[in-house]
This record gives C-alpha cells, structure tokens and sequence, in this order.
C-alpha cells in the first residue's frame, strides 16, 4: 500500500507501519485509504508521513466525537484528494471539519463541492433563490452561503444551507413544485433535501 502511494519505500518506517496499523485497529481505516490521504496531506502542508497520520487520528477521534463513522470522513478525503487540494487551510483540518459535517447530513464531499458550484454560478442561483421565495412564501437569503462558497468554508456552508432550509416538518407541507425549487435553490435534489433534514432532526433528537 506505501509503494503504491508513494512510488517508492524510501520514506517507510516502522512508525508508519504502527500508525496505519493503528488507524485500522481503533477506527477499521483501510491501509490504502490511510495512506493515499497522508500522501496528499504531506503535499499540501509539508508534514511528514508520520505526523500527517497522526493528524488522521486527530481527524477520526473528531469524527468520532461527532457520532459519524471516522472510516467514512478518512474515505471521503482520501477519494477527494484534489478538492482538498484546491479548498485546504490548517493542514487540511478544514476540510476534515467539512467531512464530517457533511457526513452528518448523509452526504460526502463532492456534494458539498456540487452545492458550492451551483451556488456561485451567481446568475441562475440568484434566479433559483427568487424563484423559490415565491413559490414557498418565504424569504430565503443564501449571500452568506455564497460568501462562504468562495471562500471555502464548506463546513459552515451545510450548516447556514440547513438554516435556510428550515426544518423536516415546513418541507413536509410542501408540494412538489415548491420541494424541487427549494432543493434547486440549494444546489441540491429533493431526497438528498429530505435525507439531511431527516438525520438532522434526528441528531437534534439524540442531543435532546
């Protein structure tokens, strides 16, 4: 798995082999998913491979903590690997904080990059927000989810996305037309809408 990462096993060692070793033991991450990600980790912030996998530890005890599944988060940015690149700050630790929130509404990083997309191509997001409003007789205000589009901040942007979504029951009442403008808006599709809602209501239930 190192070999094929990396092209080459100068940079191997015994500390390596326990890290990954021990992300599969504690959090079932697989060799190659561990390690693909700590290649690009190492790229992106200059770490070492033994310090990028113990920023994976990091990473997974954080996605624990958040009640998601840390193999999912690691799998997640290690199949990303070049948004991570183009979005990454800190190491690349915002973008584990955008694994797992996504993670948390059902969804993966490439659907957060989807949702960022459609929400700076200004002209017809701006249309959809419009449009939307109307249909479901409410305001809806997505600026502050394009600021944070641009600047990268995914994990705040599926938080301000819910908020403007509103909660399971208001899309509920809703008919059709006014789900798939609402979804629209958002950069999103109607069951992926209703999934996030769905599981955000239930952690808030958990919480409570």
């Amino acid at each position: 798995a190192f070999r094929s990462n990396f092209g080459d096993v100068s940079k191997f060692s015994v500390q390596s082999a326990v890290n990954v070793g021990l992300m599969k033991l504690s959090f079932g991450v697989s060799a190659d998913d561990s390690l693909k990600l700590a290649k690009q980790m190492s790229i992106i912030s200059g770490l070492s491979v033994e310090s990028a996998l113990s920023q994976q530890r990091s990473i997974a005890f954080q996605a624990r903590m958040a009640g998601v599944v840390p193999q999912d988060v690691i799998k997640d940015m290690a199949d990303n690997h070049e948004l991570i690149a183009e979005y990454s700050k800190d190491g690349g630790m915002n973008m584990a904080s955008a694994a797992i929130e996504a993670r948390k509404l059902g969804m993966s990083l490439s659907d957060t990059s989807k949702i960022a997309s459609s929400l700076l191509n200004f002209e017809s997001s701006i249309e959809s927000e419009l449009e939307a409003s109307l249909l479901i007789g409410r305001q809806l205000n997505l600026n502050e989810a394009r600021r944070l589009a641009i600047t990268g901040d995914h994990a705040s942007l599926m938080k301000e996305i819910v908020r403007q979504v509103g909660s399971e029951e208001s899309i509920q009442r809703m008919n059709v037309i006014q789900r798939k403008a609402l979804a629209e808006a958002m950069g999103m599709e109607v069951g992926e809408l209703q999934k996030s809602l769905a599981l955000q209501k239930h952690r808030s239930s958990l919480t409570d």
